[in-house]
């Protein structure tokens, strides 16, 4: 189905997104719960109607509740992407929280996982996600001066792992700022974030009026969630 920016297609999606996005098993951030949530987030803001936050608050309670180390570390559908979004919500004053105790349990499980031994480079998959996710928690603690959420070894092994990711040739200039920016953070040369559209263009990839979706995809990534978001980002360029 070709989705077209009108308020009547916006209603449409809004409607689905709260009918079924419950129903999502995957609980990740580019596909899943956690791209929804965001999305209703900003939704609610961008509307005025507190229902959407409202809706979006019990989705993030499924998706904390249903956190385990079963899941992926990645960013597109599992740890790193899920505490991305948390830290998203929190800086951006969508939710309220500590966001190194909502996460601490969750953050030992990433540490278990050596950085200096993963090959894949990818945001999605690999390292890039890793240290994107990595970098915001970071972030929100250094600015107020709470202790850091990850073990000294582990942001060493961290940056090693970055410094080594570029020297690679093959990195896109988003890996490439992903790692550069992580490594300043953490030699405390800069505590300046990627901007959050560069983050989002990433999150949502290319959206088109012309461009057909399924209805039955609801997540940031090429679905319902991804071509709502684009459309309210729209009319802040406006």
């Amino acid at each position: 189905m070709n989705i077209q920016d009108t308020p009547e297609n916006r209603q449409k999606i809004i409607r689905h997104l709260m009918i079924y996005s419950g129903q999502l098993s995957d609980q990740g951030l580019l596909h899943g719960k956690m791209g929804v949530v965001i999305l209703l987030c900003h939704y609610s803001r961008a509307t005025g109607n507190p229902l959407y936050e409202d809706f979006a608050g019990e989705l993030l309670d499924t998706v904390y509740t249903n956190l385990n180390t079963e899941l992926p570390v990645d960013f597109e559908s599992g740890l790193c992407g899920i505490g991305w979004g948390f830290e998203y919500l929190v800086q951006n004053q969508f939710t309220q929280g500590d966001t190194r105790e909502i996460l601490a349990e969750m953050n030992q499980w990433i540490m278990e996982r050596d950085p200096r031994r993963i090959t894949d480079t990818s945001i999605e998959h690999g390292l890039g996600g890793i240290l994107l996710y990595v970098q915001y928690h970071l972030y929100s603690c250094l600015i107020a001066n709470k202790e850091l959420p990850f073990d000294e070894l582990y942001l060493s092994d961290l940056a090693h792992a970055a410094a080594q990711m570029l020297a690679l040739s093959d990195l896109s200039a988003l890996q490439k700022q992903i790692a550069q920016t992580y490594l300043d953070i953490y030699q405390r040369k800069s505590c300046e974030l990627i901007p959050l559209s560069t983050i989002f263009q990433f999150m949502t990839g290319e959206f088109l009026e012309s461009q057909e979706i399924a209805y039955g995809k609801l997540g940031l990534r090429g679905g319902l969630a991804g071509a709502l978001s684009v459309m309210l980002r729209s009319d802040e360029d406006k």
